[in-house]
């Protein structure tokens, strides 16, 4: 009897039917033959060229990082207008400064106004008036000459009256409009005497030596205690002086206080006759002094150019506006410019900005391994992922213990712990320590510890001097877990990095003179200095914390794991 072997049936959903759809997809892709093609050629060139993937993760890389730099954790609320009350201290997000177009235009407007008007001082400007004189009383006398008069002083007057018709051409001759009829009149009495023509001569000359204005107005007057006086002289020569505004008078007071107090007069002279010299004299006074309002436009204006533009600064979580504080025109124009510079736009274009400098800077760095240093070494991918994360995490926790440190500390240490100091007690010597662990390549090491150094320095508003001494201080730390035998020598390194970097700090202090104002020279070094060797201890201690992870999730086997594992 033959025996049947049992078969089982194998169902429609079993694995066999299974079939991966990825590759199914491959295999549609390469029956396209797309390679083949001149476009697929292209690509393949272009990637095997210049490594197109690899490019496109540096640039990914560096948008993530500058993201991370130019990002805030707290929000600022600049919503505030005129008079309303802060609730709340604000602090500025970032250092930045910006001219105060207002309060320019301010000084530069007191600047304006502090300039004296200029007046323009004519020594010869009676001497005109003097021969006009001369000429019309001399050519009246001529016409008067044949003239008898009658002895009776009504018949007199009444002979006068027909000489009237000479009037207008005295006064086109003296210079002078408007001579009452009367006075003409009592000219023509006296027969226009030399007697009288000297007498108005010498108080014309009289008064030629004082400083005569036509008006003190709005142009003028202006709370001045003093005007620039320039002497014009012929052939353009002269000289400027500064009088006091108290020593000018304006034409009508000139006129009012003209007397004959002090001269030598005929005794003839009757008290009518003195009175109408003296209004003749008053007819021909002029002002000698006229406003050059051009040459004081012009000192104004060099005025105003001599003032500088307020350029106002303010440092990053520097607290511009107190609780409690009425918000005047100044805080509104603060909150403005934090506005406008966090805006969308502008962080959008700061953060490209800042990623095409982080692209250009590692496709330098790398460059310059392949041309000098590819016999030697060879970077993996593997290699670039670790930096990478590194420098990310690095300047996440910088960045969180920074927003975290400023928040808890710097108000109520602000009289005794400079600012800067909370910048050095940062843990960035970590990213150095823990690529020197990860990846063995010394040259590797020293870029990425330049690479990152540069990135933070950018976060913390493109500070060289703190450049220095966290570069110096990475370089120790790498150098310090080189060759580490255990993971207590990681905390020897960062004892190490504490050294070097209160060294550093001390000596970067000293020679920038970087000095907050309010707090004492050695106040300011011994805090910098501990907040230095701090830093330090506080690497190793992120060092070990990570290290293991990192160890896991990259699969890298350092020397200490291998310690520990044999």
């Amino acid at each position: 009897m033959q025996k049947k072997l049992f078969k089982p049936q194998q169902s429609e959903n079993s694995r066999s039917q299974y079939s991966d759809p990825s590759n199914k997809f491959v295999d549609w892709v390469n029956s396209l033959g797309i390679e083949k093609t001149i476009f697929g050629k292209f690509l393949y060139f272009f990637e095997d060229a210049f490594k197109i993937r690899r490019l496109l993760l540096v640039v990914l890389f560096s948008f993530t990082l500058s993201f991370l730099i130019t990002s805030n954790f707290d929000f600022v609320y600049t919503g505030y207008q005129e008079g309303d009350v802060i609730s709340s201290d604000i602090k500025s997000p970032e250092t930045f400064e910006f001219v105060d177009e207002i309060e320019t235009a301010v000084r530069k407007k007191k600047a304006e106004d502090l300039v004296p008007p200029v007046y323009d001082y004519e020594l010869n400007t009676y001497e005109p008036i003097l021969n006009g004189l001369y000429v019309s009383f001399r050519e009246m006398r001529k016409i008067l000459s044949k003239t008898s008069w009658p002895s009776d002083t009504y018949k007199r007057e009444e002979k006068a009256k027909e000489y009237l018709v000479y009037k207008e051409k005295f006064e086109q001759l003296l210079g002078a409009t408007d001579i009452p009829i009367k006075l003409f009149e009592w000219l023509v009495i006296n027969k226009f005497s030399v007697t009288i023509e000297n007498t108005v001569s010498r108080l014309i000359e009289r008064l030629s030596n004082g400083k005569v204005i036509h008006d003190l107005n709005e142009f003028e007057k202006k709370d001045f205690k003093q005007v620039v006086v320039r002497v014009v002289e012929r052939g353009g020569g002269g000289h400027e002086f500064t009088s006091d505004v108290d020593r000018l008078k304006q034409l009508h007071e000139a006129r009012i206080s003209m007397n004959l107090e002090g001269m030598r007069l005929s005794p003839n002279f009757t008290n009518r006759d003195k009175e109408n010299i003296v209004k003749l004299a008053q007819k021909l006074v002029i002002p000698n002094l006229t406003p050059n309002r051009q040459e004081t436009a012009n000192r104004k204006q060099k005025a105003r150019e001599t003032i500088p533009p307020v350029v106002v600064q303010v440092q990053k979580n520097q607290t511009v506006i107190t609780e409690g504080t009425v918000v005047q025109p100044y805080h509104k124009r603060v909150l403005d410019e934090i506005r406008r510079r966090d805006s969308q736009g502008q962080k959008d274009f700061e953060s490209m900005t800042l990623a095409v400098f982080f692209v250009s800077l590692i496709l330098v760095f790398f460059s310059y391994v392949r041309r000098f240093s590819f016999s030697k070494i060879k970077v993996t991918p593997k290699d670039l992922a670790i930096m990478g994360v590194v420098a990310l995490i690095v300047v996440i926790v910088s960045k969180v213990s920074l927003f975290l440190l400023i928040e808890t500390l710097q108000d109520r240490f602000s009289a005794i712990i400079p600012s800067i100091a909370y910048k050095y007690l940062l843990p960035v010597a970590s990213g150095p320590m823990l690529v020197g662990l990860l990846i063995f390549s010394g040259e590797v090491v020293w870029i990425f510890t330049a690479f990152l150094m540069t990135a933070l320095a950018i976060m913390m508003d493109y500070s060289f001097m703190y450049f220095v001494v966290i570069f110096i201080g990475g370089i120790a730390g790498a150098r310090g877990v080189y060759s580490c035998k255990k993971r207590n020598d990681i905390y020897i390194a960062g004892l190490r990095v504490g050294a070097v970097n209160t060294l550093i700090i001390l000596l970067v202090t000293l020679l920038s003179n970087q000095i907050e104002s309010g707090i004492p020279l050695f106040q300011q070094v011994m805090w910098n200095c501990i907040a230095g060797f701090i830093s330090g201890i506080f690497a190793s201690f992120i060092t070990m914390t990570l290290i293991p992870m990192l160890e896991t999730f990259f699969d890298c086997t350092t020397d200490v794991k291998l310690l520990e594992l044999s």
